[in-house]
C-alpha cells in the first residue's frame, strides 16, 4: 500500500528527475530505469505540492536548519502510496489529495518537496518526497535526521493513522489495512528478508513438487520393469514346460556325432533328434529377442530416470536463480499491487549482499 525510503544529496538527483519525468534540453525524456513507464500518458502525471525545483529547494531547507554535511546523511525521505483497488478511477484523484494531505500534515508544509502522482505507470501511486527535520529536544533546535523522523512507531503507525483518515474523508473502507500493512510498515531490510524468505519457501514447495514427481516417475519405470522381467521368466517357464522332456541336455548334444553320408546326406543323427533340436533353437531366439528388448527398454527407462533427476534442482541452486529474469518476474508479481519503481526502490541492485535481487536491466 505505501512504502517509503531514505536518500543522500547524491540520490536525490536521479529520483526528483523521475519524479517530475523530466525532459532534456532537446524536449526527450530522461531515460529510466523503470521499463513499465508509458511516456505517451506522461501528461496525465500532476504535482499537489507546490512548484519549485527540487534539489534548490532540499538544499536551501538544509541550510535553515541544522544538517550535518557528511556524505551518507539521508536529507530526503519519500513515501510512495498506491490506490487500492477498489477504488474507481473517478475517486483516485479524491484520494490522491487526501493522502497529500495527511502527509503534508504529518511531516509539516515548510518540509515538503513534492507529491508526483504518477497516471503513466501500469498502477496510479503519489511519490511524497520530503525533507526529515525533527526538533533536538536538547538543543532545542530544528535538525535533519531520517532515523528519528521515521522511527519504528512512526514506521507501525503510519497505516493505521492514514486507514482513520481515508475512513473519514470517504465514509468507508477503501483497503488501507490488509495483511501486508496491518501490523505496520516494514522497513526495506524487512521487505527484503520477508521477500527472500517468501521466494525460497516457494522454491523448496516447486522442489518438493518435482522430487515427488519424479519419485512416482521412478516408481513407475521399476514398475514396468518388473512387470516386464516377471513376464519373461513366465514366458520361460512356459517354455522349458512346453518343451520339457524333448530338450536335450548337454550329454545328450555331446552324444550327437553327426557324419556325412555317401551321398552327402546326415547320418548318425534321428529325426527326432533333429525336431527337438529345431525346437530349441527357436525358443532360444525367441527368449533372446525378448530379452534383448527388455534390456533395450530398462536402459532407456534408466536413462529417462537419471534424467530427470538431474533437473531437479537444488534449493541453493534454484534460490541462485532469483536473480535470472524469469525468477524476477515471479517475484515482481509478489509485488503486484505497487508500481514497478517502487518494487525497484525494495530491491536496490547496487548491494553484492542482494546480488540475487538484481533486476537484471
Amino acid at each position: 500500500m505505501a512504502h517509503v525510503a531514505k536518500y543522500t544529496r547524491g540520490a536525490i538527483g536521479v529520483l526528483t528527475r523521475h519524479f517530475e519525468r523530466a525532459k532534456k534540453a532537446d524536449g526527450e525524456y530522461y531515460k529510466f530505469k523503470n521499463q513499465d513507464i508509458d511516456l505517451s500518458r506522461s501528461h496525465l502525471n500532476y504535482n499537489l505540492a507546490p512548484d519549485h525545483n527540487q534539489i534548490d529547494f532540499v538544499k536551501g531547507r538544509c541550510d535553515e536548519v541544522q544538517c550535518m554535511k557528511r556524505d551518507d546523511v539521508n536529507v530526503m525521505c519519500a513515501w510512495v502510496v498506491t490506490a487500492p483497488k477498489g477504488l474507481s478511477k473517478d475517486e483516485h484523484e479524491k484520494f490522491f489529495q487526501g493522502v497529500y494531505d495527511f502527509l503534508k500534515d504529518r511531516y509539516d508544509e515548510e518540509n515538503v518537496i513534492s507529491a508526483f502522482v504518477h497516471m503513466d505507470e501500469v498502477t496510479p501511486h503519489m511519490h511524497f518526497a520530503f525533507v526529515p527535520v525533527v526538533m533536538d529536544k536538547k538543543k532545542q533546535i530544528k535538525k535533519v535526521s531520517a532515523k528519528e523522523r521515521l522511527n519504528k512507531k512512526e514506521l507501525q503507525s503510519f497505516h493505521q493513522d492514514l486507514e482513520r483518515r481515508m475512513l473519514r474523508l470517504f465514509g468507508r473502507d477503501i483497503g488501507i489495512l490488509n495483511e501486508a500493512t496491518k501490523e505496520g510498515n516494514k522497513s526495506v531490510a524487512e521487505l527484503k528478508k520477508g521477500t527472500a524468505q517468501d521466494t525460497l519457501k516457494i522454491l523448496q514447495r516447486k522442489i518438493s513438487d518435482l522430487e515427488r514427481v519424479y519419485s512416482d516417475k521412478h516408481k513407475t519405470l521399476v514398475n514396468v520393469y518388473e512387470r516386464q522381467r516377471n513376464a519373461l521368466e513366465s514366458k520361460i517357464g512356459r517354455l522349458e514346460r512346453q518343451f520339457k522332456g524333448m530338450v536335450l541336455t548337454g550329454q545328450q548334444l555331446n552324444n550327437i556325432q553327426p557324419q556325412k553320408g555317401m551321398f552327402g546326406t546326415v547320418i548318425g543323427v534321428s529325426l527326432d533328434d533333429i525336431q527337438n533340436l529345431k525346437k530349441m533353437a527357436l525358443a532360444y531366439v525367441q527368449i533372446k529377442l525378448d530379452y534383448e528388448r527388455l534390456q533395450r527398454d530398462y536402459r532407456k527407462l534408466y536413462r529417462e530416470h537419471e534424467e530427470a533427476k538431474k533437473r531437479v534442482p537444488s534449493v541453493l541452486e534454484q534460490a541462485r536463480q532469483v536473480r535470472d529474469r524469469e525468477r524476477l518476474k515471479q517475484l515482481e508479481n509478489m509485488f503486484k499491487m505497487l508500481p514497478a519503481d517502487v518494487v525497484r526502490q525494495l530491491i536496490p541492485n547496487h548491494s553484492k549482499d542482494s546480488e540475487h535481487f538484481k533486476l537484471g536491466r
